[in-house]
C-alpha cells in the first residue's frame, strides 16, 4: 500500500469509496429519528472520522487490508453515538 499523505501522490479512490460507505454505516442507527441534516452531518463526520482512522491504523501497521473496522467498528459506533446527539422529538416518542 503506497503512502498517499506525500505531496504529488495520486488520489485512491477506495479512501472515497468507502468514505461514502462509512457515512452510510453511520447513518444506519439513527436514520428513523434523525432529520437530514443531522445525517448530512452525522454522514459527513464519519467520512473524515474513517479516513483518520485508517491512516491511525496504517501508522500502527496494523492490517486491515479492506478497512472493514474504520468503516463498520468506527463509524458504526460514532453512527450510534451520533444518534443520541441529532435525534428529533418530532421523530420519537417517549
Amino acid at each position: 500500500r503506497r503512502d498517499h499523505t506525500k505531496i504529488g501522490a495520486l488520489v485512491d479512490i477506495s479512501y472515497t469509496l468507502n468514505s461514502v460507505l462509512a457515512g452510510l454505516v453511520s447513518i444506519t442507527a439513527g436514520c428513523a429519528v434523525m432529520n437530514h441534516w443531522g445525517a448530512l452531518i452525522t454522514g459527513t463526520l464519519a467520512g473524515i472520522l474513517y479516513y483518520l482512522s485508517s491512516r491511525i491504523l496504517y501508522l500502527l501497521k496494523i492490517d486491515d487490508v479492506v478497512d472493514a473496522f474504520p468503516v463498520h467498528g468506527i463509524c458504526g459506533a460514532f453512527g450510534v453515538l451520533a444518534t443520541g446527539f441529532f435525534a428529533t422529538p418530532f421523530y420519537y416518542k417517549l
